[in-house]
C-alpha cells in the first residue's frame, strides 16, 4: 500500500466494481452499534453502511475505522431480468408475499430504500436488462447466472414472450383475495400488461386467475407476482359465428338468463364473434361455435352416420282419426342467422363446462370443423326440434283419417311450415323448410289407394283418348276446309282466267274486224280503180281469169258426159268417173293431215280458228277468206297449199 494512501485513507474503486463500506467503529461515537437485528447503518453506526462507494478515487477511509469490500455490478443481459430479495427493511404486511415497490433507483440506492419503507424480502420490483451497482449486503439479486443457487430456473428469468396468434392467460400471486362467488380478478387499469405490479395492487388487484390476458409481445414479468400460460387465440371458422358465454362480471337486474345481456355482464353476450381469431380468455368464457349455412335434418329409419346431428332421429309414428298406425318420414331444413344466434344459445342452453373440461380446445382450433364444434346444433336438435316436430305431427295425424292425410299431404306440409317457422322463431332460429317425404300407410289402406290409383288412371286414359279423338276430328275438318278453299281458290284463279281470255279474245276479234275492214276497204278502193280503169265487165273478167290461175281452177270439165252412141252409157259413165275422183281427192286429203300431224304437232290451232295454206295466216273459223291474201278458207285450198 502507499503510504500516502494509508495516511490519507485512500481507496480507488475500480469502473465495475462498487465499494460497501464497513465501519468498524463509531469515532464519534464510539459506543453507537446498530442494534440485533438492524442490518444496515443510516446515521454512521459502525456495521454497514447504506451508502456504497462509486468508480474512482475515495479518501478518509482509514483502514483501522473502515473495512471497504469491493464487489462487481450487477449485470443484466438484454432479454432477462434479475430478481431482489430486501436482507432488511419493514415487514411486509400480512397477506401480503412481496415486498412493495419504493423509489430508490432501482435498488442502487439503499439509503432511499430503507428511508422511504421498503420492506424486507422478496421484492415486486424486478432489474431489467443493463448494469447496476448494488449494495450487495443489502440486496441479494437473483440472476440466470446464480438461479439455480436460489432454487429457481433460469428459464423463469428471461423476458416472457406471448407468440403471435396466441394469449397469455395470467394468475396473479399477489393482491386481495377474490371476492365470494367470483371465478376471477376484476380488470385494473394502469399496471402496463401486469409489469408495474404496484400499481396493480394499488388499484385494487385481485390475486387469482385474471380476467385480463396478455397479447402478444415480450412483457417484463416477476414470475414471483405473475404465473403466465399460454393459449391459442379463439377461431371462429368461415360460414359460423361465435356465442360468448361470460361466467364473469356484472349480474344482469331483471334478467332471468334468458335473454342476451351487454359484454361486462354474466350470461350470453348479445355481441356474436364472427370469422377470425380474438383473444378470448378460456378461463372465464365459454364459446359457443354456432353454423350460419343451413343444416338438414331428417326424420328416418335410413341408416345414417353416428355423428349426424340427426343420428338419433328415427320415423315418426301416427295414429290417425280413424284409428290406424302408419310411418312418415320428414326433412327439416333450418338456418340461424349470426346476430341471431345469442338468442338461440340463451334460449336453448349450451352443454355447460362439463364440456368444456372434456375439450379444452373448442374454439380455439385452427379452423377444423368436427361435431362437438356444432354441439349448439345438436342441443337444438335434441332440447327442441326433436319433441316439436314429433308432437306437431302426432297431433296434426289425429285431425285427419289416414287416406285424408295422405291424399292431403300438400296441405299437411303448408300447415306444419306455418306452425313450425312461428314455433322456432321465438328460438332465433330460421325454419327453412319442412317436407313430408314417405307415408307408409298399412296394407289394407296401401291396396285402396292401388285401386284408386288405377282407376284415376284408367279415368286418365278414357279422357286423353276422348281428347285424341277430338282433335283428330279437328284435323280432319281442318284438312276437308283446306281442300275446299284449295278448290274454291283454284276456281276463283280459273275464273278470273277465262276473264282475262275472254277479254284478250274480245280485243282480238276486234283487231281482226278492224283489219278486216281495212283490208276490204283497201281492196274495194283497188276494184272501183280497176273498174274505172278498164270498165266493170272487162276487169270482172280479168279478176275472175287471176283468181282462176290462182287457185288453180279448171276451166274445162274433168269429166266431159256426151250421149253419142245414143245408148243412154254416157252420163253413167260420167257419175262413176266423178265418183272416183272425189274419193282419190278425199284420200289424198287424209294422208296430207296424217303428214302435217306427225311433222309438226306444235302447230295445232287453237279451237275457233283455222290456218290460211297459202299466206298462213292464222284466221277465226267464222271467216270464209284469208284476211291477209283474201283465199277463200277450204279444205281445197289447204289441200292445194300442202
Amino acid at each position: 500500500m502507499n503510504p500516502l494512501d494509508f495516511l490519507y485513507g485512500s481507496v480507488e474503486i475500480g469502473e465495475n466494481e462498487v465499494g460497501i463500506v464497513i465501519k468498524k467503529v463509531n469515532s464519534k461515537s464510539p459506543n453507537t452499534t446498530l442494534s440485533t437485528h438492524q442490518l444496515i447503518a443510516l446515521n454512521g453506526e459502525s456495521g454497514c453502511q447504506a451508502d456504497t462507494l462509486s468508480p474512482g478515487l475515495h479518501q478518509g477511509y482509514w483502514p483501522w475505522i473502515h473495512t471497504i469490500l469491493k464487489v462487481p455490478v450487477i449485470k443484466i443481459p438484454a432479454g432477462e431480468i434479475g430478481l431482489v430479495i430486501a436482507n432488511y427493511g419493514s415487514s411486509i404486511p400480512p397477506g401480503r408475499i412481496l415486498g412493495k415497490f419504493v423509489e430508490c433507483d432501482n435498488f442502487q440506492n439503499a439509503r432511499a430504500f430503507l428511508e422511504n419503507g421498503g420492506e424486507k424480502g422478496r421484492q415486486l420490483g424486478i432489474l431489467t436488462g443493463g448494469t447496476y451497482r448494488i449494495n450487495t449486503k443489502l440486496f441479494t439479486v437473483i440472476t440466470s447466472v446464480n438461479a439455480f443457487d436460489h432454487g429457481m430456473n433460469p428459464k423463469d428469468l428471461r423476458v416472457h414472450t406471448i407468440e403471435a396468434d396466441r394469449i397469455g392467460i395470467v394468475t396473479a400471486y399477489d393482491g386481495a383475495p377474490i371476492k365470494p362467488g367470483e371465478i376471477a380478478g376484476s380488470p385494473v387499469s394502469g399496471h402496463e400488461n401486469f409489469q408495474t405490479p404496484q400499481k396493480f395492487i394499488d388499484g385494487g388487484g385481485y390475486r387469482g386467475l385474471q380476467e385480463e390476458i396478455l397479447p402478444s409481445g415480450s412483457w417484463n414479468l416477476n414470475p414471483w407476482f405473475v404465473k403466465v400460460e399460454q393459449e391459442g387465440m379463439t377461431n371462429i371458422p368461415a360460414g359460423t359465428v361465435g356465442v360468448i358465454i361470460s361466467h364473469v362480471g356484472k349480474t344482469p337486474k331483471n334478467n332471468l338468463g334468458s335473454e342476451p345481456v351487454e359484454l361486462g355482464y354474466k350470461g350470453v353476450c348479445k355481441t356474436p364473434l364472427y370469422p377470425g381469431k380474438h383473444p378470448i380468455n378460456p378461463r372465464i368464457m365459454s364459446v359457443e361455435i354456432v353454423p350460419t349455412h343451413d343444416v338438414t335434418l331428417n326424420w328416418t329409419n335410413k341408416q345414417k352416420p353416428p355423428t349426424n346431428y340427426d343420428a338419433q332421429l328415427h320415423a315418426l309414428k301416427l295414429r290417425s282419426k280413424d284409428g290406424f298406425f302408419f310411418d312418415i318420414e320428414v326433412t327439416q331444413v333450418i338456418s340461424v342467422a349470426g346476430q341471431d344466434a345469442p338468442k338461440m344459445i340463451s334460449r336453448v342452453g349450451s352443454l355447460g363446462s362439463e364440456a368444456l373440461e372434456s375439450d379444452p380446445k373448442v374454439g380455439r382450433t385452427t379452423g377444423f370443423i368436427n361435431a362437438i364444434k356444432f354441439r349448439s346444433i345438436k342441443n337444438l336438435v335434441t332440447r327442441v326440434l326433436e319433441s316439436m316436430i314429433d308432437n306437431y305431427f302426432r297431433n296434426s295425424a289425429q285431425d285427419y283419417e289416414a287416406l285424408d292425410f295422405h291424399a292431403n299431404r300438400s296441405d299437411r306440409q303448408r300447415e306444419a311450415i306455418d306452425h313450425i317457422k312461428s314455433a322456432l322463431t321465438a328460438y332465433g332460429v330460421q325454419a327453412v323448410g319442412t317436407f313430408i317425404n314417405e307415408i307408409d300407410l298399412p296394407d289394407e289402406l296401401e291396396k285402396i289407394l292401388i285401386n284408386r290409383k288405377i282407376a284415376q288412371e284408367q279415368r286418365k286414359t278414357y279422357q286423353q283418348q276422348i281428347l285424341t279423338e277430338i282433335e283428330r276430328q279437328g284435323l280432319v275438318r281442318a284438312t276437308e276446309l283446306a281442300e275446299v278453299q284449295q278448290d274454291l281458290v283454284r276456281k276463283e284463279k280459273g275464273v278470273e282466267i277465262a276473264k282475262l281470255e275472254a277479254e284478250a279474245q274480245i280485243e282480238k276479234a276486234k283487231a281482226d274486224s278492224q283489219t278486216q275492214r281495212m283490208m276490204g276497204e283497201a281492196e274495194a278502193d283497188v276494184l272501183r280503180e280497176g273498174a274505172n280503169a278498164l270498165g266493170r265487165q272487162e276487169y270482172t273478167s280479168l279478176r275472175m281469169i287471176e283468181t282462176a290461175g290462182e287457185h288453180q281452177m279448171r276451166l274445162v270439165p274433168d269429166v266431159a258426159v256426151n250421149n253419142s252412141g245414143g245408148n243412154g252409157l254416157g252420163l253413167v259413165d260420167g257419175l262413176i268417173a266423178t265418183t272416183l275422183r272425189n274419193q282419190a281427192i278425199q284420200q289424198h286429203l287424209v294422208q296430207q293431215s296424217m303428214k302435217l300431224e306427225s311433222s309438226a304437232p306444235s302447230a295445232a290451232l287453237p279451237q275457233g280458228q283455222i290456218l290460211c295454206t297459202h299466206c298462213e295466216t292464222k284466221n277465226p273459223s267464222s271467216h270464209k277468206f284469208c284476211s291477209k291474201c283474201g283465199v277463200p278458207l277450204t279444205i281445197e285450198c289447204n289441200v292445194e297449199k300442202t
